[in-house]
């Protein structure tokens, strides 16, 4: 039995790798009420998330990294790549000394635990434990190239493809789809027979809070009025957002309806949705970018939409769909496969389209928004079946792995 768990997230995703903190946390503290878990974390996104008071009510400890150091390091990077002429030496030597200090902070501060879980496992080196290690890979988004800007700089990208591997040799890795596990799969064949896949449930907060109280975020807090369709999304290529926006124009001739987006940089994507993309600088939008919002505004914007979209072309999972099927809200989504997955696995309802057609997303939505009794039904029952997976259910999956992973290290 685990006695002490060491938790180190260094980079505190906004949106999605929050609230899977926010949920795994305390699920693992209420499964296992004696292990000693210490989160070791971002301070400012910690801050950003007002996740201190929630984690230590549940009983967490906190503790923060130095973790400027990795911001420093992508700076390093876009100043020297820019004036230095050997720019593939010199940011990476500056850049990877940066990194060996976090590595040994976490080296340091790691030295007495049972086991360290990484939650995200990306943009540092491997550290050098006495303990045995398990991390959770998201996805694989790196290994590919979809179309616009590069999600990674050359730093980032370089950094990726070196330590992936080095990860996967020294950890047990987990991942939350079969559709994952096949691409670890894939990419890394030699590590792929000891994963683990782990479903996961809803990452909406477990507090319910009323319609009336949401409507209040939406309409007074966050300005939103009349319906609209959610995009909880981020800016890089992968998230197809300008297909999505070619579709809203189709949406639009048949529908009175909004597109919000939320996640960071959103906030420029605002005007009118058109053919050819969207018009910039309208004085009465159809698609609203709201950047990055907090916890409770983002389950309140999912409780109050007519449906809620993801028109991504890689994911681990539908994140979205899953916090919008708990809430009873219709959803619409790539056929790509982790997305199919969930309707495969948890046996919930949606309107699937393809992700690069937008007169098939405009379809589907169309579909939902046109016979909205039908698709709100599918939405109780998909909630009803989403009930069967639980945050407990989840951390028990978890421990036994972290279990699991101690006994190997121990023969």
């Amino acid at each position: 039995m685990i006695n002490s768990l060491a938790v180190v997230d260094q980079t505190g995703n906004a949106g999605g790798g929050s609230r899977f903190i926010r949920c795994l946390l305390p699920a693992l503290k209420q499964v296992s009420p004696d292990t000693d878990i210490v989160f070791f974390c971002n301070k400012s996104s910690i801050a950003r998330d007002n996740l201190h008071p929630e984690l230590t009510e549940a009983g967490i400890n906190i503790r923060h990294l130095h973790t400027s150091v990795i911001r420093i390091a992508d700076l390093i990077y876009q100043l020297t790549s820019k004036i230095w002429p050997f720019k593939n030496n010199l940011p990476h030597f500056l850049s990877s000394f940066l990194m060996k200090l976090l590595r040994a902070e976490i080296e340091a501060k790691l030295s007495h635990f049972d086991l360290a879980f990484f939650p995200w496992p990306f943009m540092m080196l491997c550290p050098h434990l006495r303990c045995p290690i398990v991390a959770t890979f998201h996805d694989f988004n790196f290994r590919y190239y979809f179309t616009g800007g590069f999600t990674f700089n050359p730093f980032q990208q370089y950094l990726l493809e070196q330590e992936t591997p080095i990860w996967l040799q020294q950890s047990f890795p987990v991942v939350s789809t079969c559709f994952m596990d096949s691409e670890l799969k894939k990419f890394y064949p030699d590590a792929a027979h000891q994963s683990e896949v782990i479903h996961l449930a809803s990452l909406s907060i477990q507090k319910p809070v009323s319609d009336r109280e949401a409507k209040t975020i939406v309409s007074d807090v966050l300005k939103i009025d009349g319906d609209y369709i959610l995009y909880p999304t981020n800016t890089c290529a992968h998230k197809n957002i300008g297909t999505l926006i070619q579709a809203m124009a189709i949406i639009k001739m048949n529908h009175h309806i909004k597109l919000i987006l939320t996640g960071p940089n959103t906030r420029r994507i605002r005007g009118n949705s058109g053919e050819f993309g969207l018009e910039l600088g309208t004085k009465v939008p159809d698609v609203i970018g709201l950047d990055y919002v907090s916890n409770a505004q983002m389950d309140a914007l999912i409780q109050c939409a007519r449906v809620v979209v993801s028109s991504s072309l890689y994911e681990a999972g539908n994140g979205p769909g899953l916090d919008a099927w708990a809430h009873a809200v219709p959803v619409a989504m790539s056929n790509i496969p982790p997305f199919v997955e969930h309707i495969k696995v948890q046996d919930v309802r949606a309107q699937v389209f393809d992700p690069r057609n937008p007169h098939d997303i405009a379809s589907k939505i169309d579909a939902i928004l046109s016979n909205y009794q039908k698709a709100k039904a599918d939405a109780l029952f998909s909630k009803q079946e989403l009930k069967k997976l639980t945050w407990k259910n989840v951390a028990e999956r978890y421990l036994n792995v972290f279990n699991k992973t101690i006994m190997e290290e121990c023969k």
